[in-house]
């Protein structure tokens, strides 16, 4: 896992996507960084079938709803964890 986000995040580090969702859900004041975007669920028959698609540049121009969160405040998350 180390060398997986080493190659992803330039560094070697540990992805704790649950435990950052669930600290997020918990103790907002953790977050960090938090920007609203249109989400839709991919349920075509193709290989992205159920995958969450993001309009992260806005190209749809519809109307956000929902918040994706993308950084927490790292010492606020350890103390929670």
């Amino acid at each position: 896992m180390l060398e997986l986000n080493n190659e992803r995040f330039g560094e070697p580090v540990l992805d704790l996507a649950d435990p950052a969702a669930m600290a997020a859900a918990l103790y907002p004041e953790c977050i960090k960084e938090c920007d609203a975007y249109y989400c839709d669920m991919d349920i075509s028959q193709g290989i992205s079938y159920g995958a969450v698609l993001v309009d992260k540049y806005h190209f749809s121009g519809r109307k956000p709803n929902a918040e994706v969160c993308s950084a927490l405040h790292g010492a606020m998350f350890k103390d929670f964890l």
